[in-house]
């Protein structure tokens, strides 16, 4: 990586959930393991990763489906970015999900974590980039450090 880049620490989501964060409706990630504590506080990326698995398990809940084209006003057909950061926001807690109001865009099973989401901001631009499971570094673009620290 070139020192000229900002590093940040991102998670990668299925569509349309990485969406749904982007555009401020889903304000919790629900995952099977709790934040580490290295993010809680912290800015992160929001990547929507490659696979179509996401829009396919919305498609089979009908309230979910719906929903989901109203808010991210998209077509059946899926224009929504794969592959990509589409947004920032802090980690401003880690929770068991018990603690938290259920939604329908998580799964709130026993043992399951919610992340909190705070101050997120949608980028005008997805930033193609490569995603992994868990935390994963992603190298950005330095002029892209005033929408990451929420600076203008």
């Amino acid at each position: 990586m070139s020192p000229a880049g900002l590093v940040v620490s991102c998670v990668s989501l299925w569509q349309p959930w990485a969406s749904l964060i982007a555009e401020g409706v889903k304000d919790k990630e629900t995952r099977s393991w709790a934040a580490p504590a290295s993010i809680v506080g912290r800015r992160i990326g929001i990547h929507a990763a490659k696979t179509t698995q996401g829009l396919r398990d919305a498609a089979r809940v009908p309230e979910l489906w719906e929903e989901c084209l109203e808010k991210l006003e998209w077509d059946a057909g899926g224009n929504l970015p794969l592959g990509a950061i589409v947004a920032f926001a802090t980690v401003a807690a880690s929770r068991p999900v018990e603690s938290c109001e259920p939604d329908i865009y998580g799964n709130y099973s026993l043992g399951r974590w919610a992340w909190v989401l705070k101050d997120v901001r949608k980028l005008d631009e997805p930033i193609p980039a490569r995603g992994a499971q868990g935390i994963f570094k992603a190298e950005l673009p330095i002029e892209m450090e005033a929408a990451f620290r929420l600076t203008e």
